[in-house]
């Protein structure tokens, strides 16, 4: 059976292989009535209260017990030719070193 094993690849892929996006506008909360994008990347979809990644986890999973013909390594490639080459990432700003604190601290003295 598929199960959990449908996504292990978002937990083990390399850091070497995302391709890092700095964001021109970050915000925690935001609403727009529309929503135009190139690319689009999340971690989570929720439409009308249904989580669209587990809804479809649950369809594999539903066609894997059911046996519709369809076997395990059948479906696994379905989930294999769906992914990402290099998944979108935020890329997380550098702390301040140490030496640029201590000299801000001085010039602004």
């Amino acid at each position: 059976m598929i199960g959990s094993g449908i996504y292990p690849h978002l937990m083990s892929v390399r850091a070497q292989s995302f391709e890092d996006v700095s964001p021109a506008v970050s915000a925690g909360t935001a609403a727009f009535g529309t929503l135009l994008a190139g690319r689009f990347a999340a971690d989570q979809a929720t439409v009308q209260g249904i989580d669209l990644l587990k809804l479809h986890e649950a369809t594999l999973n539903f066609i894997a017990r059911k046996n519709f013909g369809t076997t395990s390594a059948e479906l696994q490639a379905v989930v294999d030719s769906a992914k990402v080459p290099r998944p979108l990432r935020v890329k997380q700003s550098e702390p301040p070193k140490p030496e640029a604190q201590k000299k801000e601290k001085d010039g602004k003295q």
